[in-house]
């Protein structure tokens, strides 16, 4: 089953987020020809990744803001990862992600977070400078998330993995925002998203049609988590169907 998040855990087994990014550099908007996959998908209106409301009702949490998988990693300390602006500057990392993600020749830091945007959306980002403090940006591309609603409990899960309880919850992807700042970049765009066309500088917004998600979620809100930093949240999803179980070492992480 697919995870919402796809590159390594190193060590730790729970990730968390906080923290904002830099301001992005002014750009155009244009329409694409073509924003994902082979297929041609009309313009968005938006596809906001600014943090604004909350998501309420999963295991009586309220999730808000923005969040990192690699915030548990500046708690750490010694992975060159700034918890203050989720600025990664760590060349492992990076390094890492070159047989799923991939990343712009030239890549110094980046910023892989998730960020709420309203009660039902929310939006995954990832962003790539070519500096060591996430100031220059390559590229970046953002997922917008749509009609996030929670489907009840599952019971019975596998507590070798993750709790033995759970929400079930389904979601689309909706839209795609992504802009090359330099070549380097715009080439890294065309391989993520197979059949783009950017140009330099500009941004683009898409509709990319509905693409359902299902997930099992669970909040654990009780005191003493994990380095006693807040709510632990334990995710995993599927494009199929709601899992019917934690699949290897799930994705965790923790709200500030």
């Amino acid at each position: 089953m697919k995870k919402i998040l796809f590159w390594m855990i190193l060590i730790f087994g729970i990730v968390a987020l906080i923290g904002s990014c830099k301001k992005d550099e002014e750009s155009t908007t244009a329409t694409p020809t073509s924003c994902a996959g082979d297929n041609t998908f009309t313009i968005a209106s938006s596809c906001s990744d600014t943090a604004s409301g909350s998501i309420t009702g999963i295991d009586n949490a309220s999730l808000s803001g923005t969040f990192s998988n690699f915030h548990m990693y500046g708690i750490a300390g010694g992975y060159s990862v700034n918890n203050s602006t989720d600025c990664i500057d760590n060349s492992t990392i990076i390094a890492s992600w070159a047989n799923t993600l991939g990343y712009p020749t030239g890549a110094a830091s980046a910023i892989v977070n998730h960020v709420v945007t309203s009660s039902s959306t929310f939006a995954e980002r990832f962003k790539f400078y070519s500096d060591s403090g996430c100031s220059t940006e390559l590229a970046s591309v953002v997922f917008g998330y749509d009609d996030l609603s929670n489907g009840g409990r599952a019971s019975g899960l596998d507590t070798s993995e993750g709790q033995s309880t759970a929400s079930k919850l389904t979601y689309n992807q909706s839209c795609a925002k992504f802009k090359g700042s330099t070549a380097a970049g715009v080439t890294w765009i065309k391989t993520m998203l197979n059949g783009t066309d950017p140009t330099v500088g500009t941004e683009y917004t898409c509709d990319v049609g509905t693409n359902a998600r299902y997930a099992l979620m669970f909040v654990d809100s009780s005191s003493g988590g994990a380095l006693a930093y807040g709510n632990i949240i334990t995710f995993e999803e599927s494009e199929t169907a709601v899992p019917s179980n934690w699949d290897d070492p799930d994705t965790m992480y923790t709200l500030p």
